[in-house]
């Protein structure tokens, strides 16, 4: 079975870094504000029906020397000095963070049945790969200047990722998290999908995969209130995963024990719906509620045989026996004298 590679390759980069070091197309220096939600959902669902499909928000391709991660295009050189927890962020680290992880979940829910990593992209690793050269001489004269055979990028920061003083933390924790979603809901392999909304206004998208249902609002400060989304079956629901946790280096604005019930009635193609709150560049996965709480699995209770317990007792060595005095003295013993 053939397997299609597909990467959503935008090229997000910072609002405070216009002037790109090298030259891109025009489509590739749109600021988040500019991203149409109708390309974005094609790029992801272009392919073949039934087509088996692997997903990345990035490769190695475009974090080697010459580009960088989609983190470091984000959050750019703020990276250094705002990452810490024991330090204030700034606007610029804020929306680095939101949109990193937006990119991931859009990626992982609309773009196939698989969905790729790459080294450091599930934390936001800051820097680019470049393995140690020397000076490159072409035949026309020109020479292509190496790094001294430096092994300084020549590594991944593994670390970043676990340190808990670190905001890297809770961009690996919501990594894990998705992670979790997938082997929970089995939604990336099912055959339902259904887009139902991207409305470039509101700059929102909905859809459905699987049992879910994913709201992304990549509005830069709008925030909607009782904001209706279709869906497909009725019943109250609950959220399973929302990037605006604290855990995930989140606002916390979205109530996670909240619980959202259905109406009947057509909306966005979808013969029921719900109203729900979606803060500005957030994503948040809704399932029914029954299947947001499965019953905990109970371990069988081992039941341990009794167990024989043998009591040895100790051997007694046998009391002395008393010889009395008159025992002690040996009886005299007549002699017989013959005559």
């Amino acid at each position: 079975m053939a397997i299609k590679e597909k990467s959503i390759n935008l090229k997000f980069h910072s609002t405070s870094n216009s002037n790109m070091t090298q030259p891109r197309p025009l489509s590739c220096r749109k600021k988040d504000e500019d991203w149409e939600m109708g390309d974005i959902v094609h790029t992801l669902t272009n392919r073949r029906w039934l087509e088996k499909c692997v997903a990345y928000a990035e490769s190695h391709d475009q974090a080697l020397v010459g580009d960088k991660t989609i983190a470091f295009w984000l959050m750019d050189k703020d990276m250094y000095d705002f990452m810490a927890l024991d330090r204030p962020s700034t606007p610029l680290i804020d929306r680095g963070i939101a949109l990193h992880k937006m990119i991931r979940l859009i990626t992982m829910g609309l773009g196939g049945e698989g969905y790729l990593n790459f080294m450091g992209n599930e934390f936001g690793h800051p820097e680019w790969i470049d393995f140690p050269r020397g000076d490159q001489h072409l035949p026309t004269g020109a020479v292509i200047p190496g790094n001294n055979y430096s092994y300084d990028k020549c590594r991944r920061r593994f670390d970043l990722g676990d340190a808990d003083y670190l905001r890297y933390r809770g961009m690996q924790e919501f990594d894990q998290a998705m992670q979790h979603l997938e082997e929970r809901f089995g939604f990336m392999t099912s055959e339902h999908q259904y887009i139902s909304r991207k409305h470039e206004g509101d700059k929102v998208i909905v859809f459905e995969r699987g049992k879910l249902v994913f709201v992304f609002n990549f509005h830069w400060y709008n925030s909607y209130s009782d904001y209706r989304v279709g869906c497909l079956n009725p019943g109250k629901y609950k959220i399973v995963l929302d990037s605006d946790d604290p855990l995930f280096g989140g606002f916390n604005r979205l109530n996670p024990t909240a619980e959202y019930f259905t109406s009947d009635g057509w909306y966005d193609g979808r013969p029921r719906s719900f109203l729900v709150y979606a803060p500005s560049r957030t994503a948040v996965v809704y399932a029914l509620a029954d299947e947001a709480e499965p019953e905990p699995t109970l371990k069988p209770v081992e039941v341990l045989k009794p167990v024989e317990v043998l009591v040895m007792e100790p051997e007694l060595e046998p009391e002395p026996k008393q010889v009395l005095e008159s025992e002690s003295k040996p009886e005299p013993v007549e002699a017989e004298v013959e005559p």
